[in-house]
């Protein structure tokens, strides 16, 4: 076995959220895919660290990889590799874990706790993803597009390609992604939408179940599966009161008026670190 674990993309957002709750041995071993990069510097709270561009010796030394960003300049360096790539970007061929785009992950999740509660039988959910999910290029755009319209200036669409800043979009980029990921049982019908915000995932949930729901044991059993639930007089949760937070958070959790046997859910999440989490657990079980 290799005497670390490679990070590819460790610059990156997700990167950095990454080594934030990478707690296990071997080490990690930092890296850039970023094209024509010989090193990068990537910012964490104690220092600045110099991130090289990933090399044969890195990929030789490797237990097991994880691909955070810049996905197919790796896959072009990872074609001889033997030890296992955990991708996060999509653009790794046949990964050994694929980590699903953070709407797919949650509520997969989250289906998997209401299925102990009671039989699902269908779901439908309507999400708002954040502009981190695209990286700093993403971040980047919204805040220029904010400056650019209250400064009455043309704005950057590279990202977005409509204005995303004080604006929702019906539709975000990565509908298609969060959709291929969620299983098809119970049925899911899924929209993810682009919300004006820099951080943080919000989801509206209804779910159906087999019988009548009692929204008290159905709030105690999310209670008992560990989820974070703000019931009574606790606010629901937002995107911004979650950032940090592992799993996810529930609240505004109520009986639907016309089917008794539905409920209506508000979910929040951090977006990296759902991700980052999955991917560190998927590098712990392959070693």
């Amino acid at each position: 076995m290799g005497s670390s674990i490679l990070l590819i993309g460790a610059d990156s957002l997700l990167g950095k959220e990454i080594r934030d709750v990478y707690h296990l041995a071997p080490r990690l071993q930092l890296a850039t895919a970023a094209l024509d990069a010989t090193a990068v510097f990537a910012a964490s709270e104690e220092e600045i660290e110099v991130v090289a561009a990933v090399d044969a010796e890195m990929i030789a030394d490797a237990a097991a990889i994880i691909v955070a960003a810049n996905g197919e300049a790796a896959r072009e360096k990872l074609v001889d590799c033997t030890a296992p790539v955990i991708d996060l970007t999509g653009g790794i061929d046949k990964p050994a874990r694929a980590i699903p785009h953070a709407t797919a992950a949650l509520l997969t999740e989250f289906i998997e706790h209401v299925q102990a509660y009671d039989g699902v039988t269908r779901v439908i959910a309507t999400a708002f993803v954040p502009a981190s999910e695209y990286g700093r290029a993403g971040i980047n755009e919204l805040q220029k597009q904010t400056v650019a319209l209250l400064s009455f200036k043309p704005m950057p669409k590279e990202i977005f390609d409509a204005q995303s800043a004080f604006n929702f979009l019906a539709v975000a980029k990565s509908q298609e992604d969060a959709r291929r990921a969620l299983g098809t049982s119970p049925p899911v019908s899924l929209r993810v939408a682009q919300a004006p915000v820099f951080h943080g995932l919000s989801v509206s949930v209804w779910v159906e179940f087999a019988s009548r729901v009692s929204v008290p044991k159905l709030i105690e059993h999310l209670k008992e599966e560990g989820v974070d639930v703000r019931d009574g007089d606790l606010d629901p949760p937002d995107n911004t009161g979650v950032a940090g937070m592992s799993g996810y958070a529930a609240g505004a959790i109520e009986r639907d008026a016309t089917n008794g046997n539905a409920a209506w859910l508000w979910l929040a999440a951090d977006n990296l670190r759902l991700r980052a989490e999955l991917a560190v657990d998927a590098a712990r079980e392959l070693l």
